[in-house]
């Protein structure tokens, strides 16, 4: 009887740690890709709250010195339908704005510069979403910089549509007066005040 609770509690202890990833001996994160690839598949398919919390659970929770192993296809399959994640970000959704925060996890460079500009961009018309779920995710952010000033301008070289975007992006901080976002806004605004605009 002792046996088979054992056996019971060491199959759950190792389904809970496959959900998400494990960390192995080599500085290696294991993904479960069956699971994520379903996930990622079921919310495209029916973007919705629901869904993409299924999705946010799967992914991993923050990033550290390990290395993600992840499959191409499937990192390639969540590229190639990042713009249904971005629509539910821009329609509000703050699943949607989770999962594209810890997808940062397991992307590469192409993805990463694709997820700065979406989540970037929620700054100058969603402000205190934006604000809310950076002070979780922060630390899955590659460069906060790049995230705050990620502006998608028709002429990325036009110093007065770079100066207008700060301004908006400024402005859109300083009507947000919530107390606990007041740290995360003041960095914010100072990465945007230090921007050289050239």
């Amino acid at each position: 009887m002792r046996l088979c609770k054992l056996l019971v509690l060491l199959i759950g202890v190792a389904s809970m740690c496959f959900q998400v990833g494990i960390a192995a001996p080599q500085g290696r994160i294991y993904l479960d890709m069956t699971n994520l690839g379903k996930a990622w598949d079921e919310y495209t398919t029916n973007p919705n709250k629901d869904t993409a919390l299924k999705l946010y659970e799967l992914l991993p929770p923050g990033k550290g010195p390990q290395e993600v192993e992840l499959q191409v296809d499937v990192r390639d399959n969540i590229f190639s339908k990042l713009n249904i994640l971005e629509s539910q970000i821009y329609s509000g959704e703050r699943n949607a704005l989770k999962v594209a925060f810890r997808l940062f996890g397991i992307a590469d460079g192409e993805m990463k510069k694709a997820l700065v500009k979406i989540i970037g961009y929620l700054l100058r018309f969603d402000t205190r979403l934006f604000l809310e779920e950076l002070l979780i995710h922060e630390t899955l952010v590659p460069d906060l910089g790049q995230l705050v000033c990620s502006f998608q301008l028709s002429s990325p070289d036009d110093k007065i549509q770079q100066e207008l975007e700060r301004n908006i992006r400024l402005k859109s901080l300083g009507y947000i007066e919530d107390k606990e976002l007041k740290d995360i806004k003041k960095k914010c605004i100072k990465i945007l005040k230090e921007l050289k605009i050239q």
